[in-house]
C-alpha cells in the first residue's frame, strides 16, 4: 500500500487530482450501473413534475466538487500544509453530510436513496487518497529544495 501511495504522489498534481476524480466517476457509475441492473430507476419528483437522475448528471455531481476542492486544497496547500489534513476531515464531512441534506430529503425510493448514498461514500477514499498524494508531494519537493 505505501509503495502505491509512494508511486502515487510522485505524480504531478494535476496526475493525482485526474485519477481520483476519474477513479471516483468510475466508482459512482459502477454503482449507479448496478443499482439499474437491479431495477432502480432513480426518480424523484420536483417542482415540475417528475425528474430521473441520469449518468450526466451523476459524473457531474460527482467531477466538478471533486476537481474544485482538490484544486483549491493543492494551490492552498503549497503553503499551508495543514490544508491537506483540514481538507480531508470537511470533505468526507461534506461527503457524508449532503446524504442528510440532499439525497435522503428527496423522494427517492429506498433502492435510489442507498445508491444515491453509496455514490457520496465512494467519493471518501479517492478524496483523502488524493488529498494525502498531494501532502506527500508537497513535502517531497520541500525536502528537495531545501537540500
Amino acid at each position: 500500500m505505501r509503495r502505491a501511495m509512494n508511486r502515487y504522489s510522485s505524480l504531478r498534481s494535476v496526475w493525482i487530482i485526474l485519477i481520483a476524480v476519474v477513479g471516483a466517476v468510475l466508482a459512482n457509475l459502477a454503482i449507479y450501473g448496478i443499482a439499474r441492473l437491479l431495477g432502480v430507476d432513480f426518480r424523484f419528483t420536483a417542482a415540475g413534475g417528475p425528474l430521473q437522475v441520469l449518468p450526466p448528471v451523476l459524473i457531474q455531481f460527482t467531477a466538478v466538487p471533486l476537481l474544485v476542492g482538490l484544486t483549491v486544497a493543492a494551490i492552498v496547500g503549497h503553503w499551508w500544509r495543514w490544508v491537506f489534513l483540514v481538507a480531508i476531515i470537511v470533505a468526507v464531512l461534506l461527503e457524508i453530510g449532503t446524504i442528510f441534506a440532499l439525497t435522503i430529503p428527496a423522494d427517492f425510493d429506498t433502492g435510489s436513496t442507498v445508491a444515491l448514498a453509496l455514490c457520496h461514500l465512494a467519493m471518501a477514499p479517492f478524496t483523502a487518497a488524493a488529498l494525502l498524494a498531494l501532502r506527500a508531494r508537497r513535502d517531497a519537493r520541500r525536502a528537495v529544495t531545501q537540500e
